[in-house]
């Protein structure tokens, strides 16, 4: 197991080639299928059927600048949601190595056995097996816990300290990841990644991300949820070196229903201000179009007296087909699928802001079996 472990940075560059798709309810089969499959289409990374990827490495949203100043982030939505899609699902990527390999060993222990293995160099492996789909593994590296995995037939959970662990990749932060699932046509996944570190390339981007996806009968529909410390980076003087205050931290809150063929979404703005009281009820307030309305700072000296009225036909909710980055605003996608357009977009799963922008204090890996 440890030999494979050491792999792990090497095996991770290959994800793209692996492919998922059988109803292999084993846990590797259920994290290869969602691997595969967590994302429709018209939300992926790349479009399908073209070279064209989003840039995660630019400023998205650099090629909207002219005509919209700060405003862009209203027009590069689009890109937006698919590079924090794509963030979610490497992290769920990594998961899927780890949990292939100790599934692969844990073939090779006997149902009802428990033990602790000494790897050396400081890491501490636990294991509890009751059969070959119900068993927990926790990982400590000189001590502190780092990985934990609870296999629970078709419910899997893990949870990743990368500030702690070292063998699987040099990411920092903190990853939580479940699956439920019942079939490859219908599960859940919740990733929620924490403590991401200030990219000085971009000052605005989050810290915290939470993906929920529902996959039900070929359609997806679920959220995501970002907390950025120091939005509007260099249009408000911010770097990674400014401290992280009420004004400057803002979230993000999307939902949406997609499939193959295109994806509608919601997408809302506000400060950490907001009261979690009153968040279900306001929420419909707080969309692209009135960001200027609710914040006149919130793109720095002058950025709302310039991008305001454009960013004003941001209007919820906006249709994203599956081989274009446009965002159709006003726009329910009844022009390229019926299922889209009638579909119903979740709620009830929303994490409040009082408790979202700080979520990573509740994280906690447990110290045993």
């Amino acid at each position: 197991m440890k030999y494979l472990f050491l792999l792990l940075s090497f095996t991770v560059l290959m994800l793209g080639a692996c492919s998922g798709g059988s109803d292999d309810t084993s846990p590797t089969g259920i994290v290869d299928t969602v691997s595969a499959d967590m994302v429709p289409a018209s939300l992926k990374y790349e479009l399908e059927g073209t070279s064209v990827k989003v840039n995660a490495t630019a400023d998205p949203c650099e090629e909207y600048s002219e005509e919209y100043g700060a405003g862009a982030v209203g027009a590069c939505q689009p890109k937006l949601m698919r590079i924090y899609l794509e963030m979610a699902k490497r992290f769920m990527d990594t998961s899927k190595i780890m949990i292939e390999d100790i599934d692969e060993d844990m073939g090779f222990v006997a149902d009802g056995e428990t033990s602790t293995i000494d790897w050396g160099d400081g890491q501490i492996v636990s294991y509890s097996k009751t059969n070959a789909t119900k068993y927990k593994v926790l990982i400590k590296e000189n001590g502190v816990p780092s990985t934990y995995i609870d296999v629970n037939g078709k419910t899997i959970a893990i949870k990743i300290d990368f500030d702690v662990e070292s063998f699987i990749s040099d990411d920092s932060g903190k990853f939580e990841g479940t699956i439920e699932y019942q079939d490859k046509n219908n599960y859940t996944v919740t990733l929620l990644v924490m403590s991401q570190p200030c990219n000085s390339e971009d000052v605005s981007g989050p810290r915290n991300i939470k993906i929920i996806i529902n996959k039900v009968q070929g359609v997806w529909s679920g959220y995501s949820m970002l907390y950025h410390p120091r939005w509007g980076g260099s249009y408000r003087g911010l770097d990674c070196n400014s401290g992280e205050t009420a004004d400057t931290g803002v979230l993000m809150y999307t939902n949406f229903v997609g499939n193959n063929k295109a994806a509608k979404v919601n997408a809302f703005v506000m400060k950490r201000t907001i009261a979690d009281a009153t968040f279900d009820s306001s929420l419909a307030s707080y969309g692209i179009d009135t960001m200027c309305t609710n914040y006149s700072d919130i793109l720095g000296a002058g950025g709302c007296t310039a991008a305001g009225s454009k960013m004003a036909s941001f209007k919820n909710s906006y249709c994203n087909p599956a081989d274009t980055l446009e965002a159709l605003w006003e726009n329910n996608c009844l022009e390229f699928d019926g299922t889209v357009a009638s579909g119903t977009f979740p709620t009830g799963l929303w994490v409040y802001p009082g408790t979202f922008y700080n979520i990573e204090g509740s994280f906690s890996i447990p110290s045993s079996l």
